[in-house]
């Protein structure tokens, strides 16, 4: 899989980083020398420096072969024009961007420009994730996406839900345990049957309404 970023700001770097860390092919369009070579630097020659709304540049990148698209800038303009370029020049259909101000979310939509995160909702996942680290927050979120949540919830003795099967415990409507996942052995699929016990991660579905329901029952 190869993708292309463009942005080499902190999220674009961050992305790039885990995707190397995955043996995938990365290239990273950044119009700054100086944080080029910071990259480079960090992460080896994956780092092209230049404009990439250019569609020149886009093609030399090697955007034909690529699978995946990512505009991460700060400036919503330029990740407009070089979705849209990608998107409708070179055919691409996994094009993914950050959008910077909600008010352009619009925009984006009107060209069929979906694949998008905001970066307030950047912002308050990562803070979730925060305090879960801090043991504040009991869930940290994996998904979300067209009102559908997928969370993930490490299970201590005070959790209400601590030692019991899956059929004592009463989750909110649209809510299930998709995935169990030990200290140490296999994750596997819950039946009726199945105990929670302290130290299991749980994955839950439910939907985003829901969220602070489900977090109350278990």
């Amino acid at each position: 899989m190869y993708t292309i970023i463009l942005g080499g700001g902190k999220i674009g770097y961050s992305i790039s980083k885990w995707l190397l860390s995955l043996k995938y092919e990365v290239t990273i369009i950044e119009k700054s020398e100086y944080k080029c070579k910071q990259i480079e630097n960090d992460l080896g020659n994956i780092v092209i420096n230049g404009d990439g709304t250019n569609p020149k540049l886009l093609e030399s990148s090697g955007i034909s072969r690529a699978t995946n698209f990512i505009s991460t800038t700060t400036n919503d303009p330029v990740n407009f024009v070089a979705c849209q370029i990608t998107k409708d020049h070179f055919n691409l259909k996994n094009v993914f961007t950050t959008i910077n101000k909600n008010e352009n979310i619009e925009l984006f939509k009107s060209v069929g420009i979906n694949n998008f995160l905001t970066i307030d909702k950047i912002i308050a996942d990562q803070m979730k994730n925060l305090l879960y680290a801090n043991k504040i927050s009991p869930a940290s979120t994996l998904f979300s996406e067209m009102g559908n949540l997928l969370l993930s919830v490490n299970i201590t003795a005070e959790n209400y839900i601590s030692n019991k099967k899956i059929s004592e415990i009463d989750l909110p409507n649209e809510s299930f345990i998709s995935l169990i996942i030990p200290v140490s052995g296999i994750p596997f699929i819950p039946t009726p049957e199945s105990i929670i016990e302290p130290g299991h991660k749980i994955i839950f579905v439910t939907k985003t309404n829901q969220e602070q329901a489900l977090l109350n029952s278990i």
